[in-house]
């Protein structure tokens, strides 16, 4: 059921359509050299696809969490604008991003609210427009860096262990983004997830926040 309405939903086949229905966008990208026929297919088809599966994920996931709170679903937020907007805006974003981590963050955040909007410092809509505005690259580095806080307080450095160095979190990266590491956690910076001192990194509360719903190993 949750496939076959996702496959009527405007969402997943608004991109496609718009490319399908102009023969002459079409011809344009079949005349790319070498990968025309392949950048074809891929925003005829492909895209359906790959939409379809990222929001069955979320929605799949919202259905697990909220089986989990039973009879505490607040019926008056559920029926509300604002839980209307939060949704649509998730389900938008949802199909932009591969992450599978950030989209059940999503789902997660989408569920807690169902329970009553949740009394933080940083509103649900903030924090999945920032989530989702990570690259994957910057994803991994905040993970890993929240990871760091949770599961391994012993790396922590400063009087009262709220900061991670720079080499910390370098070391703790994949080989393959360690060499984009200072650019990586500058950006974070820039987005309001981190803070710096002094080449030392520590959680805004966006992050800690943000913490509470990623699956951090």
């Amino acid at each position: 059921m949750i496939n076959s309405e996702i496959q009527k939903s405007p969402l997943s086949h608004k991109v496609s359509e718009v490319y399908t229905e102009n023969d002459w966008l079409r011809a344009l990208v079949n005349l790319v050299p070498n990968v025309g026929g392949s950048l074809d297919i891929m925003l005829s088809s492909t895209h359906n696809r790959l939409v379809q599966e990222r929001i069955s994920h979320l929605i799949n996931e919202l259905a697990s969490e909220v089986s989990l709170l039973e009879d505490k679903v607040n019926s008056a937020i559920a029926e509300s604008e604002e839980f209307h907007d939060l949704f649509i805006l998730s389900l938008e974003r949802t199909a932009r991003i591969s992450d599978r981590n950030r989209i059940s963050a999503i789902a997660n955040i989408l569920s807690k609210c169902l329970n009553g909007i949740p009394t933080e410092d940083i509103h649900p809509v903030d924090l999945i427009l920032v989530l989702t505005e990570l690259s994957v690259h910057e994803a991994q580095v905040l993970s890993v860096i929240i990871g760091i806080f949770k599961n391994n307080k012993e790396l922590l450095s400063g009087e009262y262990n709220t900061l991670v160095t720079h080499d910390v979190v370098t070391g703790k990266l994949p080989g393959i983004i360690q060499p984009q590491s200072d650019f990586l956690c500058g950006r974070l910076v820039g987005k309001g997830l981190l803070e710096e001192i002094f080449g030392n990194y520590s959680l805004t509360p966006a992050a800690v926040q943000l913490g509470k719903y990623l699956q951090i190993n």
